[in-house]
């Protein structure tokens, strides 16, 4: 639960104290129902929040309108992946995921933690390198975003790069990617090149315009592609980034017909395609070898008879 307000204060969960304002971090609560106190110099504030497992909160308290509310930011599941020989140490390894955490927080949104994700979808967990599983993941999940981050250390002392993505789990695709890297640099620095390089990949990928993409065939049943990608069969009828799009539009028997659409901000984007039937080929002609046809008499024989025809 990550709890804002106007004025600082302690924080009291179910009765108990847990904080002050300002939090470095959200507040780790239990699942279920709470109520969360904020006590301020001259006032104290209450109100009722439902914890779901794995998904992030936020309380805002108001001290001038004295409203409370609670709202459920779009969430971010993060999968996180640390490579090298050796990786980078274990301490290293939490300080980048806590700064990357914190980035997403700034950016206000909500952590979905990878383990309750799994929770809902168990079958995923040996699949989550590939972008079909990692959108399928933020699907089930019922959440937003998925960052996959890799943090490779290389050969050289305190030199690492760091790669990361932006899922967007409503359009299926990458919405924004990012590289940074940390030479010859310590803890301090390698976090805040971390800080810097979510915070830059959310700004480009959150929020994303888009449409809704809309394609359908006659006869129905044909695949859509975009490039190498098959994004499903017609009627297809899905978001899609705004932009120009190439499409192939393929089904057995018919010939693939290319569309040309451009989807536009919150506005759909239509193509009807009429396929081709395309008749098969005709089979190949099979001409008999040589010699296989039915064998000729030996010439003498045709001489004899002849011969013996003359005499008669």
């Amino acid at each position: 639960v990550q709890v804002v307000a106007d004025q600082e204060g302690l924080i009291l969960v179910d009765g108990k104290v847990v904080g002050v304002l300002p939090l470095a971090v959200p507040l780790l609560v239990p699942v279920g129902q709470h109520v969360v106190a904020l006590e301020m110099r001259d006032k104290t504030m209450k109100g009722k929040v439902k914890v779901l497992d794995g998904r992030g909160v936020e309380m805002r308290f108001s001290r001038e309108s004295g409203a409370v509310v609670v709202t459920l930011p779009p969430s971010v599941i993060v999968l996180a992946e640390y490579l090298g020989a050796p990786p980078p140490p274990i301490e290293i390894q939490r300080r980048l995921a806590q700064a990357a955490e914190q980035a997403i927080q700034k950016a206000r949104l909500a952590i979905y933690g990878k383990d309750a994700a799994l929770r809902r979808a168990p079958k995923l967990a040996d699949c989550l390198t590939t972008l079909a599983c990692q959108a399928q993941l933020a699907i089930r999940s019922e959440v937003d975003y998925v960052l996959p981050l890799r943090v490779e250390r290389r050969s050289l002392p305190d030199e690492y790069a760091l790669s990361m993505r932006l899922i967007d789990a409503e359009v299926e695709a990458v919405a924004a990617t990012m590289q940074d890297g940390c030479k010859g640099c310590g803890s301090e620095q390698l976090t805040g090149t971390m800080t810097s390089a979510v915070q830059r990949l959310l700004k480009a990928g959150h929020g994303r315009p888009r449409g809704t993409l809309i394609i359908q065939s006659d006869p129905p049943g044909a695949e859509v592609r975009l490039g190498e990608q098959v994004l499903g069969r017609t009627p297809f009828d899905h978001a899609a980034f705004i932009g120009s799009y190439e499409l192939t539009v393929q089904k057995q028997d018919y010939a693939t017909e290319t569309v040309r659409i451009v989807v536009q901000d919150g506005k759909k984007a239509k193509s009807l395609v009429s396929l081709s039937f395309r008749e098969p080929a005709p089979a190949p002609l099979i001409e008999p070898p040589v010699g296989s046809g039915k064998p000729s008499r030996p010439r003498w024989r045709l001489v004899t008879g002849g011969v013996a025809l003359g005499v008669g």
